[in-house]
C-alpha cells in the first residue's frame, strides 16, 4: 500500500478501525509505503488498514476527502501499462 492522498496532506494514524477513532500520534506523509497485516471493510465502503508495525490503523478513503491509500500493486501495474504514444 502507498499513502497517496489527492490533497497531499499527512494522515494521523488511528488506534482503531474508524475514521473518528482517537489518534495515536503517529502519522504518514504522502508517498509513504506501508505494510498492512489486516484489512477490514467498514461503513461507506471504507477499507481500514492495520499497519504491520503495530502503530494503528489508517483508511483507504474518507468521505468528503477522497482516496487516501492505494494498493502498491495497482500503482505498479498502471505505471507498467504500455504507452499509447508513438
Amino acid at each position: 500500500w502507498i499513502y497517496a492522498p489527492l490533497n497531499g496532506k499527512p494522515i494521523i494514524v488511528r488506534i482503531a478501525p474508524d475514521t473518528d477513532a482517537p489518534r495515536c500520534g503517529a502519522f504518514l506523509e504522502a508517498g509513504d509505503v506501508i505494510e498492512v497485516v489486516e484489512e477490514r471493510l467498514g461503513a461507506n465502503n471504507i477499507l481500514y488498514l492495520r499497519l504491520a508495525d503495530g502503530v494503528g490503523w489508517v483508511f483507504d478513503r474518507k468521505p468528503g476527502v477522497g482516496v487516501l491509500c492505494v494498493r502498491l500493486s495497482s500503482v505498479l501495474a498502471s505505471s507498467a501499462a504500455p504507452s499509447d504514444r508513438v
